[in-house]
């Protein structure tokens, strides 16, 4: 594993073969996560996807500059990692609306 600072040295063949790129938080965003944590949701709350991009589009932004304002935070926090845990938060929320995976112990009884 190496890690360097840019790709302008890399051949199209070195990066096809290291399989990743990293890009930095700053430059990626959020919107993506969000978009990728909605595009996954349940199909009775994905008839949401509308509303709730909407939502998470007027109010993260916001939000988050709320709290680098007026919050004190023992341990610093990057937007990221807020977002994800309001995703997580928000998994707990929609739970029940997911498919129960159906497991067997025992597998004779198939």
């Amino acid at each position: 594993m190496f890690e360097v600072a840019d790709l302008s040295q890399a051949s199209p063949a070195t990066v096809s073969r290291c399989g990743m790129v990293y890009l930095e938080p700053s430059i990626l965003g959020l919107q993506p996560f969000v978009e990728c944590w909605v595009k996954k949701l349940p199909d009775p709350i994905f008839k949401h996807y509308e509303a709730i991009n909407q939502l998470f589009n007027n109010y993260l932004e916001p939000s988050l500059k709320f709290i680098r304002k007026n919050v004190k935070e023992i341990i610093p926090t990057y937007d990221s990692n807020l977002t994800f845990s309001l995703i997580k938060m928000f998994d707990c929320f929609i739970q029940p609306f997911r498919p129960r995976e159906v497991r067997f112990e025992n597998k004779n009884l198939l």
